[in-house]
């Protein structure tokens, strides 16, 4: 009861964006409608864009916020200046064919007046990795909701609004500062690689005509697949060999 009362509070006091924070989602929101409709630059599409758009990112960063609320971490998102104009360059480059979906990452705070569990020591790499794998996890998770809705509903909307969140949770998981998958990747390497096999195995199943379950457990397999081989060739090779013997010093 009072973990229950303590989330509450934090989700009050805590869940809605700053006023800068806000202002960074709105130019976010209208730069990257700006990129996905260029190809096609009418009302009806921007609008349609906008739509999709503006909700995938409050999940991908509400997706975030939560996660950070619920082990005492507040994450906050931040505009990465440089990713957006550059897309924006790529957009007019390649005629609206390209989408290059790197808006910004997240700073993380320890709420220190709400220690429970996993922050109780306070911030750590971990941490603000998982927390910011959540952002593409929902990404993942909203494009697997619009897929559904389009095998029900054939329309072009949801099947953009896919694609959309497709390339979104895949850009985000790559390790480059400050997207999420460079605070994963020093977080937890493991935990990094089969993310970003399952991510992007899960991405390439949902756009063939495979069930959506069968989509959803082949993503994990790769993942898994991944995570022991990278185990396998690469980190039990990362650490010294423990308690070497002066004897086996040559």
């Amino acid at each position: 009861m009072e973990e229950l009362h303590d989330i509450i509070d934090k989700t009050k006091r805590y869940y809605n964006f700053t006023p800068s924070e806000l202002r960074n989602v709105i130019i976010t929101i209208i730069v990257l409608t700006f990129i996905f409709s260029f190809s096609q630059f009418n009302i009806i599409n921007i609008l349609n864009c906008l739509i999709i758009v503006t909700i995938s990112i409050l999940v991908h960063l509400y997706a975030q916020r939560i996660t950070g609320l619920s082990i005492g971490y507040l994450s906050e998102y931040r505009i990465w200046t440089f990713g957006l104009l550059f897309a924006v360059i790529v957009a007019f480059i390649s005629n609206g064919g390209v989408w290059l979906l790197i808006p910004g990452g997240i700073i993380v705070h320890h709420l220190a007046g709400h220690r429970i569990g996993f922050a109780r020591s306070g911030l750590n790499y971990l941490g603000i990795g998982m927390v910011a794998l959540w952002g593409s996890v929902g990404s993942m998770f909203l494009s697997i909701f619009f897929k559904i809705l389009y095998a029900a509903f054939p329309l072009a909307f949801l099947h953009k609004a896919m694609i959309f969140n497709i390339g979104y949770a895949v850009y985000s998981i790559l390790p480059i500062p400050p997207l999420n998958g460079s605070r994963l990747f020093f977080g937890s390497r493991m935990i990094y690689v089969f993310s970003l096999a399952s991510i992007v195995g899960g991405a390439a199943l949902l756009l063939t005509n495979i069930p959506i379950i069968i989509s959803v457990v082949g993503s994990l397999l790769i993942g898994l697949v991944c995570w022991i081989l990278y185990y396998i060739f690469f980190e039990k090779y990362a650490w010294p060999t423990p308690f070497v013997g002066k004897k086996d010093v040559k």
